[in-house]
């Protein structure tokens, strides 16, 4: 069986890359940036799409820069996610990463450098849509179009979502599959189905649950394994 796990907050810690991202803008707007804290709040990213300006730039229009340019040097998984993986192949799962955000390079060549990358069958974005779609589709759908991979997959194949984000849970029902968020990156903000799904505090602790017999008896409100 195989486990989608999300990359932006769930595995990948992308506050450092949108940190510089940000104070670049700023930077050259010649303008001084709000403390990394600001910019790391949830409520800052909500401004991105809300038509935030930095000099004569639209934010909006240069996000993908963040994973562009600045993964590559500022990014960095959260701990315990290499041990989590490896332990989640031990148990005989197969882990897809897949992103609705851009970036299949970047992340398959930091996931190398970090020598892990064999422990992840697929890493799929964005990037991997076909032109027409990589737009305007929704993060949820574009997730689900990532794991079925034009019909090569079903849902059928797949046990579990671990993300951090609605489009995770959009993309568990799409699948009929539990849900498991952490609480890393921006955090769970969207509700979860009584005795299907559950908050965990990051991917680590969802790994040493599926380590643990009779997963399906682990519903929600764990925090901890």
């Amino acid at each position: 069986m195989r486990i989608i796990v999300d990359r932006d907050g769930t595995i990948l810690d992308y506050a450092e890359m949108f940190y510089q991202f940000c104070s670049d803008l700023y930077r050259d707007a010649a303008q001084k940036p709000p403390p990394q804290a600001e910019i790391n709040a949830p409520a800052y990213w909500a401004s991105v799409w809300s038509g935030l300006r930095i000099g004569t730039k639209q934010v909006s229009d240069h996000v993908d820069e963040v994973v562009r340019r600045y993964l590559p040097h500022h990014g960095v998984l959260y701990d315990g996610v290499a041990t989590a993986a490896a332990v989640l192949r031990e148990r005989g799962y197969t882990l897809d990463l897949i992103s609705g955000w851009v970036g299949s390079a970047e992340t398959g060549t930091l996931l190398e450098e970090l020598g892990i990358r064999e422990l992840f069958d697929r890493v799929r974005t964005r990037d991997d849509l076909p032109g027409d779609d990589a737009g305007p589709v929704p993060d949820g759908a574009a997730k689900y179009r990532l794991a079925l991979e034009g019909g090569a997959y079903r849902a059928e194949d797949f046990a579990f979502v671990v993300g951090d984000s609605s489009s995770d849970v959009d993309l568990a029902r799409q699948l009929g599959v539990p849900c498991y968020l952490v609480g890393t990156g921006n955090g769970p903000t969207t509700s979860l189905a009584p005795d299907e799904d559950a908050f965990v505090t990051r991917v680590e602790s969802f790994a040493a649950l599926v380590s643990r017999p009779r997963l399906g008896e682990q519903r929600a409100g764990v925090r901890e394994p």
